[in-house]
C-alpha cells in the first residue's frame, strides 16, 4: 500500500514537472523568436500559450500571454490594435458566461490595456476604470 502511495505521489510531481517545463520551453522559444525578430512566429507561440493556458486553468501563464500578444500585434501593424482589443472583449463576454475567474482575468487584462494605450478612444481612461473595477467586483474569485 505504502508503495502504491508513493509511486502516485512521484507520478503526480512528475505530471506537474512536465507541465511547467513544457511551458518553460514555450517561453524560451517565444524569447528566441523575439531576438530573432520573428513577430509571427512569436504571436504563433504567444497564442499555442493562451489556449494550453486557458484549457489548463493556469490564468498567470494566460494574462502574460494575452499581454504579450499586443505590442508584436501592433509591431506587425499599428491599425491592428482595436481588432485585437475586440477580440479580448469578445473572449471577456464569452468567459462571462461559463467561467467568472477567467472573465476577471480577461477583465484585467483589458483594463490594463485600455489604461496604456490612449489611441482606444477618448474615453480610454473611464473604458480602464470600468473594466478594472469589473475585475474586482467579486472578491471571492
Amino acid at each position: 500500500m505504502k508503495k502504491l502511495v508513493f509511486s502516485t505521489f512521484l507520478l503526480l510531481l512528475f505530471a506537474v514537472n512536465i507541465m511547467a517545463d513544457n511551458y518553460a520551453l514555450l517561453w524560451k522559444q517565444v524569447e528566441n523568436a523575439r531576438n530573432k525578430d520573428l513577430p509571427k512566429s512569436e504571436l504563433a507561440l504567444l497564442r499555442d500559450i493562451s489556449s494550453l493556458a486557458k484549457r489548463e486553468g493556469r490564468y498567470g501563464q494566460l494574462v502574460c500571454a494575452e499581454l504579450k500578444c499586443i505590442p508584436v500585434i501592433t509591431s506587425v501593424s499599428l491599425d491592428s490594435l482595436q481588432p485585437a482589443v475586440s477580440r479580448l472583449i469578445e473572449q471577456e463576454k464569452q468567459a462571462e458566461k461559463y467561467n467568472s475567474v477567467l472573465a476577471a482575468v480577461y477583465q484585467s487584462v483589458l483594463g490594463r490595456i485600455y489604461n496604456e494605450n490612449p489611441q482606444l478612444g477618448a474615453n480610454y481612461k473611464a473604458l480602464s476604470r470600468a473594466y478594472f473595477t469589473k475585475s474586482l467586483s467579486n472578491p471571492s474569485l
